[in-house]
């Protein structure tokens, strides 16, 4: 929690981040408020696909360092899924729709469209240039990404769908930044709120 936290305790991350909603980040990078950003998609680089300088020569996607141990740091990965309730008064007009999506050719085009905001997981798709030429120095850094990943939490236990959905750890960066409480009180709390979860689960 230390180490997360002093780079905005020692004025390295702009004052307002604490109170950042979901697209503040690309908003600041985008606005010079901040020289870098963690992202979750190639959103940034995608809405900046209409200007080739901006695009290839003034942002780059690079990879996360490696962890304190100085090993290769493993990428959360999360599956995009698509469910139809069965109680809908429109099922066969659902999946038909589903089954049109899903079609290589309409999917590809999709994801392309979406500008690297998903990436395919269909080898199909996948195999395609637009992914797998290393041209766009964007998806080619997004692309190495899945030779070390891992999949969320919630896929081993889906209690930490609720420690996710509680905000648990953001919560404590929030009071640790704002000098409420010391890093180790703030692990001991999330550790604690997070096993109360756990035991409550069912």
């Amino acid at each position: 929690m230390q180490d997360y936290t002093n780079p905005y305790l020692e004025n390295f991350v702009p004052p307002s981040a604490i109170e950042w909603g979901d697209p503040d980040n690309n908003i600041n990078f985008l606005s010079n408020g901040t020289l870098m950003t963690a992202n979750g998609s190639l959103s940034i680089p995608g809405s900046q696909k209409g200007d080739p300088i901006n695009y290839f020569r003034r942002m780059r996607t690079i990879p996360w360092p490696n962890k304190p141990d100085n090993t290769p740091m493993r990428y959360v990965t999360s599956i995009k899924q698509i469910a139809i309730l069965a109680e809908t008064d429109r099922l066969e007009e659902a999946k038909s729709l589903v089954a049109f999506l899903v079609k290589t050719e309409n999917l590809e085009a999709y994801l392309q469209g979406a500008q690297g905001r998903f990436l395919p997981v269909m080898p199909a798709i996948a195999a395609n240039e637009f992914w797998s030429s290393g041209k766009d120095p964007h998806i080619a850094v997004a692309i190495t990404q899945f030779d070390n990943a891992r999949s969320s939490y919630v896929v081993l236990n889906p209690a930490y769908s609720e420690v996710l959905a509680q905000n648990v750890w953001g919560e404590v960066i929030h009071a640790i930044a704002t000098n409420q409480i010391t890093p180790e009180k703030g692990a001991d709390q999330a550790i604690e709120k997070i096993t109360d979860i756990f035991s409550q689960w069912k």
